[in-house]
């Protein structure tokens, strides 16, 4: 019997676990499984304005751990990337810490503009569901090495070397006061070619 109840224990911890921990990510579709859905195509409008062009999709073909992926490409040098959609706003607490992370890599062949390169995950901050932010400081940054920066220290996201495996961001970011929503965007500037994205999380781990 006692070995039984160990076993019914077990069951119950494999069924019901699962749905916990996924509970606690904010980002709906993060592993892209249901493929873009919550998802739009981001092209910076000085370059959408230029006729500049990009698509994106998803592909089994290269994910991280689960079996779909994000890949965004464009064959010019532009900012580019998607992001979630104004139905997807994600609610957030000023002044609370939460986690942001994700994978990802370039497929090979990609190019990037020296000395402006970069990739990250930008937290659009979001006033209420209709207003961005006002704050001078702009928007948050989180860069390939974990980085967090505001739009005016953009240039410390430039890289140097290029992901061509699966990199990991992630860094820990507080709300600034007077924010109740974020977007995710997962965005690469002036590289062209493929950048595949997943397994993004969003999680709150303080008050």
């Amino acid at each position: 019997m006692r070995g039984m109840a160990a076993l019914v224990l077990m069951a119950s911890f494999a069924l019901v676990c699962p749905k916990s921990l996924a509970a606690d990510n904010l980002v709906e579709n993060g592993d892209f499984e249901s493929g873009l859905d919550g998802w739009e195509l981001f092209i910076g409008p000085e370059f959408r304005d230029a006729g500049a062009v990009a698509t994106a999709e998803t592909t089994r073909e290269a994910a991280h751990e689960s079996t779909a992926a994000a890949e965004v490409k464009t064959d010019l040098p532009i900012r580019y990337g998607i992001s979630t959609t104004r139905k997807y706003l994600i609610p957030v607490e000023a002044g609370a810490k939460y986690r942001i992370s994700g994978w990802v890599k370039l497929a090979d062949g990609a190019e990037a503009q020296p000395g402006r390169a970069a990739i990250y995950i930008r937290l659009g901050l979001m006033q209420d569901q209709n207003k961005p932010t006002q704050d001078p400081q702009g928007n948050i940054h989180v860069g390939l090495k974990g980085q967090v920066v505001r739009t005016p220290d953009w240039n410390q996201l430039i890289v140097t070397k290029l992901p061509f495996d699966w990199t990991k961001i992630e860094s820990e970011v507080e709300i600034p006061d007077g924010h109740s929503y974020v977007a995710i965007g997962l965005f690469v500037d002036r590289i062209k070619g493929a950048a595949y994205w997943d397994d993004i999380v969003f999680e709150k781990v303080s008050n």
